[in-house]
């Protein structure tokens, strides 16, 4: 909700993503390894709840099972 006019914003072509589904997305294209990547976001004080990191490893996981 816009605050400002009291409107939805307007989506455009794109939604938006999380930082996570980012990092997701990232990983399954190479980029670098998503535990390492969530264990440094940990340290560096990123805050995401156990069931969510526990969903977003999973889809890694499975991904990577499905790879060739």
């Amino acid at each position: 909700m816009n605050e400002l006019d009291g409107e939805r914003p307007k989506r455009g072509i794109s939604e938006v993503a999380g930082t996570l589904a980012v990092l997701l997305q990232a990983s399954l294209r190479g980029y670098f390894d998503l535990p390492e990547a969530m264990k440094q976001l940990r340290q560096c004080g990123f805050r995401v709840s156990r069931p969510i990191e526990a969903l977003m490893l999973a889809r890694y996981e499975q991904a990577n099972k499905t790879k060739p």
